[in-house]
């Protein structure tokens, strides 16, 4: 009976060491497959899907930057001296072309502002402004600057010639008028006065660059030519005449396009010794 009960306890004991072996290595077994499939096949899915969508959103954010540096920076005035081999716009970096100046600005325009209250000549401004941008750029030129309530455009053509550049900122003069009479009629119904506006064209070598400190950088361009232009537009009132351009601009057209105008007179631009002849453009 001792026996029997001697080898009843030993073969227990021996049943229980095997089940716990076994658990034991059930156990390892386990572990090493989860962290073999943790290891192989969740964690690079993550990892790639993640990195995928950070380059996704960097990249979106890098165009909204470009599309944002754009309206501050003329995407034509960068391409200008990318066609040089420029690849970045540094301080102080110039370069000299032939390009059509535009002028334009509303006539009156401090007398029309005292009238309004600051949200409504801004508003105002911006109303016009967005008028006058599609006739500049449906005609290949680009604003360089707002003024107050001025407008400097340019006209550089890309791969085209001096003729190329007035006839394009000639018409975009004139549709700059078309688009002022639709504009008048709307505030017309609206209840408001009408407007007037004084363009100035020449064409002329400038000096187109970047000029301001290390923290506030500008492009600019600057040159006789530009005076002229300016000089132009400041004689229109002086006339009574909508458009004014310089003998120079009807020169560069005057065997590609014919336009109606007539001489108004010969004068001395303000810091200049030469006279000039102006043409009064007539729509």
């Amino acid at each position: 009976m001792t026996l029997l009960y001697t080898a009843f306890v030993c073969v227990t004991v021996l049943y229980a060491g095997i089940v716990t072996l076994l658990l034991i290595r059930q156990k390892r077994v386990t572990r090493r497959i989860a962290r073999a499939a943790t290891r192989v096949i969740p964690e690079p899915v993550i990892r790639n899907d993640d990195s995928e969508q950070r380059f996704l959103e960097k990249a979106d954010e890098a165009m909204r930057l470009n599309q944002t540096f754009q309206k501050f920076v003329p995407k034509q005035f960068v391409d200008h001296f990318a066609k040089h081999g420029i690849d970045t716009l540094e301080l102080g970096r110039a370069d000299e072309d032939e390009v059509a100046i535009l002028f334009c600005d509303i006539r009156g325009f401090t007398g029309l502002s005292e009238k309004m209250k600051p949200q409504e000549l801004m508003n105002f401004l911006n109303s016009y402004f967005l008028r006058m941008n599609d006739p500049i750029h449906q005609n290949g030129g680009f604003i360089d600057k707002f003024i107050g309530d001025a407008i400097m455009a340019l006209f550089d053509h890309p791969g085209g010639t001096g003729t190329d550049k007035a006839t394009d900122a000639v018409n975009a003069a004139l549709d700059l008028q078309k688009a002022l009479s639709v504009y008048n009629s709307h505030r017309a119904k609206s209840g408001y006065e009408g407007i007037r506006v004084g363009v100035g064209v020449h064409i002329g070598p400038v000096i187109l660059g970047t000029v301001g400190s290390d923290d506030r950088m500008d492009t600019t361009v600057i040159g006789d030519s530009v005076n002229i232009a300016f000089r132009l537009e400041g004689l229109a009132p002086k006339y009574h005449a909508d458009i004014v351009i310089s003998s120079q601009t009807l020169k560069a057209i005057s065997h590609k396009q014919q336009i109606d105008c007539r001489v108004l007179d010969v004068v001395r631009v303000k810091g200049r010794l030469r006279l000039g002849f102006m043409k009064y453009l007539t729509t």
